[in-house]
């Protein structure tokens, strides 16, 4: 929704798409050009009243469907297998998660450490917390957690 300086939510709908979308802006009366989507104008004939999320969403449910609200993380949540699915809405690391299930589940690290095995192998442990408080230790060989630890247990 456009709201010009006075407050004022602007007139009409327009809703277009394709490389070369065009329409007059209804506050100027000038041509506009996208490269795709929709803008929607609101209009009140008053200046723009106060209103909550809600409100504005019946406003708007005339054009748009909010019955679907999922994000795309939400959508690739729900592709991932159950147990995966459950760590994540627990918010807990589990073997197997690759780095990007890891931060849906708990967010970027505190820290992270690289170190090398005796074989010369390289690991990664993400850190959540510290000492002595409740701390994670998430370790990744390549792109994938080998090993999770809580302290204290």
């Amino acid at each position: 929704m456009a709201v010009d300086a006075g407050r004022r939510a602007c007139a009409t709908a327009f809703i277009g798409g394709g490389r070369d979308a065009h329409h007059d802006d209804v506050r100027t009366g000038n041509p506009r050009h996208t490269n795709a989507g929709a803008t929607v104008y609101l209009d009140f004939g008053k200046p723009l009243p106060d209103m909550t999320p809600d409100e504005l969403k019946h406003y708007l449910a005339e054009v748009l469907d909010f019955s679907k609200q999922h994000s795309a993380a939400v959508q690739w949540v729900e592709t991932l297998p159950p147990d995966i699915q459950n760590a994540i809405k627990d918010k807990r690391p589990a073997v197997g998660m690759d780095r990007e299930m890891v931060l849906a589940a708990l967010g970027r690290p505190d820290r992270k450490v690289r170190e090398k095995t005796a074989d010369g192998e390289e690991t990664e442990d993400w850190i959540y917390g510290k000492p002595p408080a409740k701390t994670v230790f998430v370790k990744f060989d390549g792109d994938k957690v080998v090993q999770v630890q809580q302290f204290p247990q």
